[in-house]
């Protein structure tokens, strides 16, 4: 039964009970009825308004919800962009620990290539100081073939 429906009923209800027990029971009993009313149309009112704060907080959680969600997204894109800068900063570190080592390596070489040209180049300054020697050993022994060469034309020249 709808509501109209039962307020009818409730009417003429009243009616009867009016005709058996008199109008003060009935009005007694009218202002108890429209006290419930006035509190259902209360109870009504904040139910209603219990619905729209319900709304209003599941609105709430919602927006939230995707904040979080956004911020975990965002997060995770920082998270990853750390973990590709820290593989760069290893890998960078590795080809520097690679470097070192070949500098290093140079350095023994250059050392190595150092000593070997001090030796070649003392062994060269021993040649030329020989060469030298020899030079100057042939040129006095070109002098004296050349003044025998010039006795000996001497001596068949007379």
């Amino acid at each position: 039964a709808t509501f109209r429906e039962k307020r009818g009923q409730i009417e003429r209800e009243l009616k009867d009970f009016k005709d058996s027990y008199g109008p003060e029971k009935v009005n007694e009993l009218r202002s108890q009825l429209e006290e419930a009313m006035t509190e259902l149309d209360q109870v009504k009112d904040q139910l209603r308004k219990n619905k729209m704060a319900g709304r209003q907080q599941h609105k709430l959680v919602v927006e939230w919800k995707i904040k979080v969600h956004d911020i975990s997204i965002h997060l995770s894109e920082q998270n990853a962009t750390l973990d590709e800068q820290r593989e760069e900063l290893e890998k960078r570190g590795t080809h520097i620990a690679d470097l070192k080592a070949t500098v290093s390596q140079l350095q023994q070489d250059i050392k190595k290539t150092q000593s070997l040209l001090n030796q070649t180049n003392s062994q060269l300054t021993d040649y030329v100081e020989k060469f030298t020697r020899m030079t100057a050993y042939v040129k006095q022994q070109e002098g004296m073939w050349k003044a025998m060469q010039a006795k000996q034309r001497l001596l068949l020249a007379q």
